[in-house]
């Protein structure tokens, strides 16, 4: 249960990393490859905006086999019925599990509940750095 609760903050934290990155064009592009608790993964996070706002977010999170994949989409779907437990509306919110891979998708309203953060006092090139800095590729 910890670890859901881990998973989906981070995943909450990338979304407000990225989504400051808003003078970027209508789409944001961010890669990484993650390796946690022996698990390797690849990350894909797609941000499309809408006069200058997130419109959606998507994250594509590709494992090494379907068994490790099905367990994390176990964890998360965990993990979001603890969100609903604790008063959070989860509508806005989709994740599906094909394969090896694990695609979460928030809506605006999703996105913005699950932040918390007023994207005006995040500075764009202290973002970029600290995604450059934890390895992630920013398009």
């Amino acid at each position: 249960m910890k670890k859901s609760l881990k998973i989906l903050a981070v995943v909450a934290f990338l979304f407000v990393i990225l989504v400051s990155l808003t003078g970027c064009g209508n789409k944001i592009v961010a890669t990484k490859e993650t390796t946690e608790e022996g698990i390797t993964y690849k990350e894909k996070v797609e941000i499309k905006l809408k006069d200058d706002k997130v419109d959606t977010v998507k994250m594509t999170m590709t494992f090494e086999d379907k068994d490790t994949a099905e367990k994390m989409k176990d964890q998360l779907d965990q993990g979001i019925a603890m969100l609903k437990m604790m008063g959070m509306d989860s509508e806005g919110i989709e994740i599906e599990g094909k394969g090896k891979k694990i695609t979460m998708k928030l809506d605006a309203k999703a996105f913005s509940a699950l932040s918390e953060v007023e994207m005006e006092e995040v500075s764009k090139d202290a973002i970029k750095k600290d995604l450059e800095e934890a390895g992630y590729k920013v398009k």
